[in-house]
């Protein structure tokens, strides 16, 4: 188990300019830029470098370019541009600046979020004034790691959740007296819900039915009965239950009054 994170410090750039330069797409007389329809950066990679005073970090990455330009014969014509591209980028990590001789052993990583392109055709059309920017956080950290990523906490699921409790938690939690109201109108929820509840799954006899479905519906209804008359008892014990803790604990009290009122006689 770490005892202490990688991160040594941080810092966040919210428009980094990783590329602002001209970019010349056709000779002068192929025709005229149109307009670039997308933008690619891949192979991204980073250097860290160390200066006297600050932390360096070299970029490398290519940038495809897919533009459309009008040729002489005016023909709408799509084209690939592919540019090499170098940037170095100075994060400032105010705190680590203090310590130049620990700054040789860290790395840094960066974050690149929202990278995003803008471009300006030149006058003569054959070009075009290129910016890429993007929000970059960086990461000063003691290893190499390829990338980091920081994640955010996830929002609980709406919807109510349904947990089982005992009997004694409900005690504790709202009081005797409380829970034995809750269980007497329990048991009057329970004589409705069986009496009124399975109405629509319930088929009127009909008066050509035989004598067998008669019984067995005789006997469905018996078991019915049972059960319904089984959770009743259940009930009342847990009720009676419930009284005996009661006068229990209204004697344990009674008891303590008189040691009271014995303690303040004397």
């Amino acid at each position: 188990m770490f005892l202490t994170t990688s991160i040594a410090g941080r810092t966040k750039i919210e428009r980094e300019v990783l590329y602002d330069e001209e970019v010349c797409l056709l000779e002068k007389d192929q025709g005229r830029v149109l307009g670039i329809t997308s933008c690619f950066v891949y192979e991204v990679s980073f250097k860290t470098n160390y200066a006297s005073d600050s932390i360096m970090l070299e970029a490398a990455f290519i940038v495809e370019l897919i533009f459309e330009h009008l040729d002489n014969a005016g023909e709408c014509i799509n084209k690939i541009k592919k540019l090499s591209c170098k940037k170095r980028l100075s994060p400032d990590f105010h705190e680590l600046l203090k310590w130049p001789s620990k700054n040789e052993n860290l790395l840094v990583v960066p974050v690149i979020n929202d990278l995003a392109y803008r471009y300006v055709i030149t006058e003569d059309g054959t070009g075009i004034n290129l910016t890429l920017s993007a929000s970059i956080e960086y990461f000063a950290t003691f290893s190499y790691y390829s990338n980091i990523i920081e994640c955010g906490k996830e929002q609980p699921e709406t919807g109510d959740k349904i947990e089982s409790v005992n009997w004694r938690t409900v005690i504790n939690s709202i009081g005797l007296d409380d829970a034995l109201t809750c269980i007497d109108h329990l048991v009057k929820l329970i004589k409705i819900s069986r009496l009124f509840g399975n109405q629509e799954n319930t088929l009127p006899i009909q008066f050509e039915a035989s004598e067998s479905k008669v019984k067995d519906e005789n006997c469905s209804l018996k078991k019915f009965n049972k059960a319904l008359e089984d959770e009743i008892q259940t009930c009342k014990k847990t009720i009676a239950h419930l009284k005996s803790e009661l006068r229990e604990r209204e004697e344990i009290i009674s008891k303590l009054l008189l040691l009271l009122d014995k303690y303040n006689g004397q």
